[in-house]
């Protein structure tokens, strides 16, 4: 059997017709090699550059597709060089670009066993004669017959997948690199027993492991995906519980303090009127300007801050905002809550990543805030146009802050740099949100904008 071998496209041309090389030498390649780039691009929603399609065409026209080292190669490659060139655009891990791009190439490869033999063995049984003409003349129909059928293959699957890719490969990566594997280890079958042996009748044995394998692996994206989701679900349940659990500890003593400030002011004013009657205006001077003064209070704020988060419609973001409220007031930090009109997140987002990424942004802005002079915090939810807005800002010690340092930190020590790197994980799994920063006299700020 044949590990590794290349092919010299150019001594073909001198071998072959014109018509011949460039049928299923030329367009073979870049049918080939397009292909798996397509079905990863469909996947992923990554958009590959053209050059990586001009560089693997021109390396499957010169590697020997028969040799079982030559695909993983060029496998490898092909994902190297899109890690490299959209990792500054979609920050997405090397985990999740060979995830992206090893499931769509295992049903292609996978399909093209399967359809290559079914189309033999029709062919063979309606006309002998005919088996080794089509076999050598049709490489390129046959290429993009099955990249369509894997196209709507993969289409089809996208239910049973879907969480897979959203809970799963960000996470765990032992499990998505154990996926990986079994994928190699299914090309390794398939170059090493159907092409080293040439089977060109379909074996019920070899079509049984292939079919077999599919079936297990869309199973086992299915039921991980599930599992984790499920756990994810469980986790952010948890967390809504605990945040509104507090949420509602602090509505009851905001409830017991309205019913202290009622008293006292009854009190007051009792005293207010004894004071009218005896024509004590001095006293009732100083009464009035304590009234004024203690209506200035914390009261009044907490009394805005619970009006606004009334206005915020997902339970789970209320409580989340509540919580960074209190934690604020721990580190005497004051934080402003804006939610003027009723709101609710209509994006795609899941759940748990828009609270990480609330509650990375609220860390940092509260852990800078605290750090500061003002020691404030402002927090703004609004919708305009075909956008809905989430502004964070905070008071900061120095003048300004770096923003360029800042994006390639992910110290725990800078005021802003906590969780930097895990916030910019989950942002590229959503390319349609932007994030903007500006920093400006002892003031930063992000904005998030969510498509509806």
């Amino acid at each position: 059997m044949t590990y590794f071998a290349l092919a010299n496209p150019f001594q073909q041309f001198q071998q072959y017709p014109i018509a011949y090389w460039i049928m299923n030498i030329l367009l073979y390649s870049i049918t080939l090699a397009s292909a798996k780039l397509l079905l990863f691009q469909h996947v992923s929603k990554i958009r590959v550059p053209v050059f990586i399609y001009v560089i693997m065409s021109i390396m499957t026209m010169f590697i020997d597709s028969t040799a079982v080292i030559n695909d993983i190669i060029t496998c490898g490659i092909a994902i190297a060089l899109i890690y490299l060139t959209t990792i500054v655009e979609y920050h997405y891990s090397l985990t999740k670009i060979t995830a992206f791009y090893l499931y769509p190439y295992a049903i292609f490869t996978i399909l093209t066993v399967l359809i290559s033999n079914i189309i033999m063995h029709i062919i063979h049984h309606w006309d002998p004669s005919m088996h080794s003409w089509i076999a050598n003349n049709f490489d390129f129909f046959e290429e993009l017959l099955i990249f369509g059928i894997s196209w709507w293959f993969i289409n089809g699957c996208q239910k049973l997948t879907k969480r897979y890719f959203a809970t799963v490969v960000p996470y765990h990566y032992i499990w998505t690199w154990g996926v990986a594997l079994s994928i190699f280890i299914i090309n390794f079958f398939d170059y090493s027993v159907v092409l080293y042996h040439q089977f060109i009748l379909p074996s019920p044995v070899i079509t049984g492991v292939f079919v077999s394998y599919i079936v297990l692996l869309l199973f086992t994206m299915w039921i991980t995906g599930k599992y984790y989701s499920y756990q994810q679900d469980n986790q952010l349940l948890t967390s809504e519980l605990t945040n509104l659990q507090t949420y509602t500890s602090y509505v009851e003593t905001l409830y017991d303090d309205l019913r202290r400030f009622r008293h006292d002011y009854k009190n007051i004013l009792y005293t207010l009127a004894e004071s009218f009657k005896l024509n004590d205006l001095q006293y009732a001077q100083s009464l009035l300007d304590e009234m004024l003064n203690s209506s200035k209070l914390s009261i009044t704020e907490k009394h805005s801050t619970i009006s606004h988060l009334a206005n915020v419609q997902d339970a789970d973001i209320k409580s989340l905002l509540f919580s960074k409220y209190a934690e604020a007031q721990e580190d005497d930090v004051q934080m402003q809550i804006e939610v003027e009109k009723p709101f609710k997140f209509h994006s795609s987002i899941n759940s748990l990543d828009l609270i990480r990424i609330l509650s990375i942004l609220l860390d940092n802005a509260i852990h800078a805030a605290a750090k500061s002079q003002a020691k404030r915090v402002n927090v703004s939810l609004f919708e305009k146009g075909d956008y809905q807005y989430l502004i964070i800002g905070n008071s900061t010690l120095p003048t300004t802050v770096n923003l360029a340092s800042l994006e390639s930190s992910t110290k725990l020590e800078s005021q802003h740099g906590l969780s930097l790197k895990n916030l910019r994980m989950i942002l590229s799994r959503y390319p349609e949100i932007q994030h903007y920063v500006s920093s400006k006299n002892h003031w930063f700020e992000q904005t998030l904008r969510f498509p509806k």
